[in-house]
């Protein structure tokens, strides 16, 4: 990884768990699911575990690479490094 990422990477990383990282995802997802989602799902995480398509997950890791200064980086840089922060947080978005 390019050094430009791996400080981008280490800064995240310092300033944020996995718990943490998480939180965040979850209160994005409340932004990611209908409505009506208790007349289908138990609870909004379950709804968005249906429903989801990774959005919640992209924003919270796109939002820590621009707060981070990642804003000017190259596609194959930036794809690279939010990869390695999924690998790194456990993040499935597939």
């Amino acid at each position: 990884m390019k050094k430009e990422l791996e400080d981008i990477f280490a800064a995240i990383k310092n300033g944020n768990t996995q718990y943490n990282i998480h939180d965040l995802i979850s209160e994005s997802a409340l932004g990611y699911i209908d409505d009506d989602w208790e007349d289908e799902f138990e609870s909004e995480d379950e709804a968005y575990e249906e429903t989801g398509r990774g959005e919640a997950e992209a924003d919270v890791l796109q939002n820590l690479v621009f707060d981070h200064g990642g804003q000017n980086l190259e596609i194959n840089d930036h794809c690279t490094l939010i990869d390695a922060l999924k690998e790194h947080y456990d993040i499935i978005t597939d």
